[in-house]
């Protein structure tokens, strides 16, 4: 397995995008980006998405051919005691079947965030149906973490 950090894979487009009022954002992959259950997907607490993109790659035919994506995404979670800032790492599927998030982990209550996404797209987005499958949350939950935006932050 390769792993790309923050360069693209020369077949995907990235898009990024946020309603007027609202400081949620949606990220998705690929050549039909408004088609995929990504274009809808985001955190429920306020987000943007971090600067780099890590795309988990496998080779298919001597060529890479990326699966998934592990992308930071930074937090605003209100709280009775003010606001607290988080980082969420978002695990997205990629690639034929669809391209969804396949799970979140806290970035800043897990001291090993990123292996725990590693672990996590190796091990469920090839084989994550989208649309069918719910995405997983692996880890500690700190008071800056937030889930997609039909659960509670």
């Amino acid at each position: 397995m390769t792993t790309a950090h923050g360069v693209a894979p020369a077949t995907a487009a990235t898009s990024s995008s946020s309603a007027p009022g609202d400081q949620r954002t949606t990220i998705s992959y690929g050549p039909k980006l408004a088609d995929t259950v990504a274009a809808g997907e985001t955190l429920a607490a306020f987000n943007g998405a971090g600067k780099t993109v890590e795309w988990r790659i496998e080779r298919k035919n001597g060529r890479p051919v990326p699966f998934a994506t592990i992308l930071r995404w930074n937090t605003t979670v209100p709280q009775d005691s003010g606001i607290v800032r988080g980082q969420v790492l978002v695990v997205t599927r990629l690639g034929p079947g669809g391209v969804c998030d396949v799970g979140y982990v806290d970035g800043r209550a897990n001291p090993d965030a990123h292996e725990l996404a590693a672990q996590l797209a190796d091990a469920r987005a090839r084989s994550f149906k989208c649309g069918k499958d719910k995405p997983v949350i692996v880890g500690e939950k700190g008071p800056g973490f937030s889930g997609p935006y039909n659960e509670s932050p």
